[in-house]
């Protein structure tokens, strides 16, 4: 089957596999780039996810703090304060489940499903405030607890975000940007504990660990911020703590801690809670100022990874589409480069056959002298000098010699008509002069055996005047006895009757001849 095939269908054979290959993983390719577009799309939308988070993160923080103060004190004092940040977590809640929507419900990664935690959480949010407001027995640290819980959510969320990409540039600022979120919250829960404390006038037991872990947490993630962050961010920070809030917080914080070191952490701690709180709380708002900055470096960096995404995808769905379209079209033509010559040598082989050779005989066949013809062959127009132009080059040579060998049979086949023509010609001068010497013997000979001899002679003279004739014919050359004109058929039967009855008579007269012959002698 196959050894059948065309040589065009072969060679669409053989690169049928490769060029299926090509164009698989061309689409593998572009699918890869087209998911890392996908992929960049998402990310960016995960990021404004984060930023909404982080702004949530903030307000949920000042609810905790003013929320444990207000239990601290025994529901006493701060309780508007509470209500009005209630009013602006439920503001952040809102804008984080707007871009939560746009994360879509497919994304089956950890960072969404801490993302659905984070979000799923809030259904219980005005539960647990109502528990803070009616439950007597709550205390400061289960209160810190129970808004840290969907704080920690929240954040755990907010840490998946750097493994969704691989831009080196946008992984580093989400580290950072997490880094920075983690040292707020530990100063936001060191502003609540101490906050409490002094609104309440001691530590509850475990309050002060947890005082002296918040501190630890802070210098932890301000060593991981340290680490990650560019010289202008680092400078960012550097800068808000010559700031008198952020010197005053370090100056109570140290007082506090050294009163309590050196004396019972369960003592009365006095410290005035609204210059604290306040005071804390300008430094994390300084502290929300740089987060909003490295916010705006991550976004910035997300978007250029999207667009370098995007951009990646296009080149290089370009350059594949083109490496593919140039595959094709070069092996659409190597396949013509090849098949054409081809069918130009099949066609120029049956013309020459069919058409050129016969044609070339007749003419050869009809000119005086073969040899005087200088037939120049028309050669196969393939002009290249791979395998196909080698076998048009002998298929040339095989039609000049074609041609030479007609030349020299119709030359051969010349030289012997002539010479038939030359051996018929004398014979026939021969013949001719043998029949007028015989009709002179036979009018002259009375014998009757010796002119039926001579008949006989007369006869065989003739066979062999049209023997001659036909050498004549055979050499091609025209007879040189022949009709003028057409002759009618009836007087071709009647002079070949009249010539049958003439020999009748002619015989009978011979028989009657050698009769009176014989009578005479007896």
């Amino acid at each position: 089957m196959i050894r059948n095939m065309q040589i065009r269908s072969k060679l669409i054979a053989v690169l049928l596999l490769p060029l299926v290959a090509l164009a698989v993983l061309a689409a593998i390719g572009i699918r890869a780039n087209v998911a890392r577009g996908v992929q960049a799309d998402r990310v960016n939308d995960q990021t404004a996810f984060a930023i909404s988070v982080s702004s949530l993160v903030h307000q949920l923080q000042r609810e905790r703090d003013l929320s444990a103060a207000w239990v601290g004190t025994g529901h006493d004092a701060g309780w508007g304060g509470v209500v009005a940040q209630r009013v602006a977590v439920n503001e952040a809640l809102r804008a984080l489940r707007r871009d939560a929507a746009k994360l879509g419900s497919d994304d089956d990664s950890l960072f969404g499903r801490r993302a659905d935690t984070a979000v799923t959480q809030f259904n219980r949010l005005d539960a647990e405030r109502r528990r803070v407001e009616n439950d007597p027995s709550l205390t400061v640290e289960r209160t810190l607890d129970i808004y840290s819980s969907m704080v920690g959510n929240l954040l755990a969320a907010e840490s998946e975000l750097g493994g969704q990409t691989d831009d080196r540039n946008l992984i580093r600022n989400i580290d950072t940007f997490v880094a920075l979120g983690r040292f707020k919250e530990a100063a936001s829960q060191e502003r609540g504990l101490v906050y409490a404390a002094t609104s309440a006038g001691r530590f509850a037991p475990g309050e002060f660990q947890r005082f002296a872990t918040s501190l630890g947490a802070q210098d932890t993630w301000r060593a991981q911020f340290n680490t990650t962050s560019s010289g202008d961010q680092s400078s960012r920070l550097e800068a808000i703590q010559s700031t008198p809030d952020v010197l005053k917080v370090n100056e109570l914080r140290n007082f506090l801690r050294n009163a309590l070191l050196t004396g019972n952490a369960a003592s009365s701690v006095e410290l005035d809670p609204k210059e604290w709180f306040l005071r804390s709380s300008a430094r994390i708002d300084l502290l929300r100022g740089v987060e909003n900055d490295v916010a705006g470096d991550v976004v910035a960096a997300a978007k250029a990874a999207q667009s370098s995404a995007s951009r990646e995808a296009v080149l290089y769905t370009a350059l594949l589409v083109l490496v593919l379209v140039l595959t094709i079209a070069l092996s659409v033509w190597l396949i013509r480069s090849m098949t054409g010559p081809l069918r130009t040598l099949t066609r120029t082989a049956h013309e020459v056959a069919d058409e050129r050779l016969p044609g070339l005989v007749d003419q050869l066949h009809h000119a005086k002298d073969p040899r005087d013809l200088h037939v120049v062959p028309e050669p196969v127009p393939v002009q290249s000098n791979d395998e196909i132009g080698q076998v048009s080059a002998a298929f040339n040579s095989v039609h000049r010699v074609a041609i030479q060998v007609a030349t020299e049979q119709a030359a051969l086949r010349r030289s012997i008509g002539d010479m038939f023509l030359n051996l018929a010609r004398r014979s026939q001068t021969l013949i001719d002069r043998q029949l007028e010497l015989i009709d002179d013997l036979e009018r002259s000979e009375a014998d009757p055996d010796a002119l039926e001899n001579l008949f006989k002679l007369d006869h065989l003279a003739t066979r062999m005047r049209r023997n001659a004739e036909d050498l004549i014919v055979l050499s091609g050359a025209e007879p040189a006895r022949r009709w003028s004109q057409p002759v009618a058929l009836v007087d071709v039967v009647r002079a070949a009757a009249a010539e049958v009855a003439a020999r009748y008579w002619s015989s009978i007269v011979r028989r009657h001849a050698r009769s009176h012959a014989a009578w005479a002698g007896a």
